[in-house]
């Protein structure tokens, strides 16, 4: 689909977790095709441009511009994410409510 044009302007959700091996090794082996079929992936709180998706503020995401131009490969330190500011409200991001998050969990869970 990221090939043919359906996802011209918008991209699809791959909701993979770290329950066991078997979820991971299934996301691993079929990464290289998604990863050929769309420009950028990133994971949902970057695509949304959601800085602070966790509880915990000290988690702090980069927005989409900054993780998909910014060359992160540099970075270093324990618990530092890639393109991620220091400021939970950096420029250009937006910032959900906290009970959003959970209701999307809640109903991708459900559904």
């Amino acid at each position: 689909m990221g090939k043919n044009g359906t996802f011209s302007t918008k991209g699809n959700i791959v909701l993979s977790h770290e329950i066991n091996n078997m979820t991971m090794d299934f996301f691993l082996n079929h990464y290289p095709d998604i990863k050929k079929a769309y420009n950028h992936v990133t994971d949902v709180a970057t695509c949304m441009n959601i800085s602070n998706p966790y509880f915990e503020k000290v988690i702090t995401f980069a927005n989409f511009e900054v993780s998909t131009t910014k060359n992160v490969s540099s970075v270093t330190g324990s618990g530092v994410i890639p393109g991620a500011s220091g400021s939970p409200s950096s420029s250009g991001s937006i910032n959900y409510p906290q009970w959003t998050i959970l209701a999307a969990a809640f109903f991708a869970f459900v559904l």
